[in-house]
């Protein structure tokens, strides 16, 4: 006998494994692709972040890409053998095309295909999927994807501080100009997550003052930082501890929120290929139900 849903994300979502498998949540690889055009799988076997990392150290750029089209149709259909209802929850459209392919290519395929228009990233859609859960428990499919999507822009943000602008430059998020100037001020962008694209929030020099800054942000989208009920933090391998230090010091100082009710993952590979290693990021969630 089939189950009833599947949950399908795609490698630019953070989850943690035993919640994934209690709770029905599949993974389908994006790609990343170097600078001689090849083309690797987002899996964490193809290539590691280390190895990444040492490549863009010789000097490689590499880019993201949509996950192939002929593995996201063989998972959609393995899913089906299994489930009666499939939910993918890719990234953001306005980041990658992994929502416009789902929806033109593949939902047509299958009538109980259906796919989220995420506005989110990384840890934050993680957040989204456990809300998306608690959803479906009294809704109907169509109705909890309506109001995930609702959620996701009232209820979570989330920004980013690179260490260095070099991977934004050449991945072209960034012009060549505004990266002279930020690099001739000793001064790198805050970037915020806002309508799925990336925009700048801020621009400042150091790490405790972008966490200062992020902090300001956060507390005007919700009104108040008292009205955080969870976090997130976003972190590479090499990310200071100086830098959990302080932002875990911010939260006990400003908000109410728990060290339990606080994600802390790694940042998802095909960010890294545009922000580089060292960049970190602070996500919130409000507490508005509605």
């Amino acid at each position: 006998m089939k189950k009833n849903i599947a949950i399908l994300i795609d490698s630019s979502t953070t989850i943690n494994e035993e919640f994934a498998r209690l709770n029905d949540i599949h993974m389908v690889p994006m790609q990343l692709i170097d600078s001689n055009g090849k083309t690797y799988a987002d899996d964490g076997k193809e290539i590691t972040q280390k190895q990444l990392f040492q490549e863009i150290a010789n000097n490689r750029i590499f880019k993201s890409s949509v996950t192939n089209l002929g593995l996201l149709m063989a998972k959609v259909e393995e899913l089906f053998e299994q489930y009666e209802n499939v939910i993918f929850l890719p990234i953001s459209p306005e980041l990658s095309g992994n929502y416009n392919q789902a929806v033109n290519l593949i939902k047509p395929e299958f009538k109980n295909f259906f796919v989220v228009k995420n506005n989110t990233i990384a840890v934050m859609t993680e957040y989204a999927i456990h809300k998306l859960i608690d959803l479906l428990k009294t809704n109907k499919i169509e109705d909890a994807i309506v109001k995930i999507e609702k959620w996701m822009s009232v209820n979570e943000t989330i920004l980013f501080f690179p260490s260095t602008l070099e991977g934004l430059i050449k991945g072209g998020r960034i012009s060549k100009f505004k990266g002279l100037l930020a690099n001739i001020l000793r001064k790198r962008p805050i970037l915020v997550i806002k309508d799925g694209g990336i925009e700048k929030e801020d621009i400042t020099s150091n790490f405790k003052s972008a966490v200062d800054k992020m902090f300001e942000s956060i507390a005007k989208k919700f009104g108040s930082i008292k009205s955080v009920k969870k976090f997130a933090i976003l972190v590479t391998e090499t990310t200071n501890s100086e830098i959990l230090d302080y932002i875990y010091t911010n939260i006990a100082n400003k908000t109410n929120v728990k060290k339990s009710d606080i994600f802390v993952r790694q940042v998802p590979s095909v960010l890294l290929v545009h922000t580089w290693d060292g960049v970190f990021a602070i996500g919130a969630v409000g507490n508005n139900d509605e």
